[in-house]
């Protein structure tokens, strides 16, 4: 009896709600929060390349217990690549979007989806996206969406 009340971490997977509850905080609230810290507010405070590697070393440091040792380069190459992107794009929209759908992949394979798999990519980032959009309008898209032209012209640059 005490056996089966200490369940196996494959065990925990079974339970339709435990899997909501991974869904949502892998695929959606995951993504959200990792982008808004990361690419919204420490990308944007540290902005040289000595910076990127201070972020990877916070982020390396977020996924610390969970994340096999093996998958910390690539980890780091996602996490320089969604700078880039943010870099780029200037909005944390497609930071997010990216996000959600490499854990949405992740999940679903960790889960052995098949056909369930591009339901939660869809559903994980239209959920995403749907909640920074309100956010966004909450802020005035002033935070998701870089300035740029103001920041530059500040620091000298344009």
């Amino acid at each position: 009896m005490l056996a089966q009340e200490h369940a196996q971490p494959a065990d925990a997977l079974e339970g339709t709600l435990n899997v909501v509850i991974l869904v949502v905080v892998l695929t959606v609230l995951g993504p959200l929060g990792e982008e808004f810290l990361f690419r919204g507010y420490i990308f944007r405070a540290l902005r040289n390349w000595r910076g990127v590697c201070r972020r990877r070393v916070l982020f390396a440091a977020t996924h610390i217990g969970w994340l096999p040792l093996a998958a910390a380069v690539p980890a780091t190459v996602f996490g320089i690549t969604m700078c880039l992107l943010y870099h780029w794009t200037e909005s944390l929209y497609p930071c997010i979007a990216v996000h959600t759908i490499s854990n949405s992949i992740a999940l679903g394979g960790v889960l052995h989806w098949t056909w369930q798999l591009p339901l939660l990519i869809a559903g994980s980032t239209l959920a995403a996206l749907a909640i920074c959009r309100l956010i966004g309008r909450r802020l005035d898209d002033a935070h998701l969406i870089r300035h740029s032209r103001s920041v530059g012209a500040q620091a000298g640059r344009v």
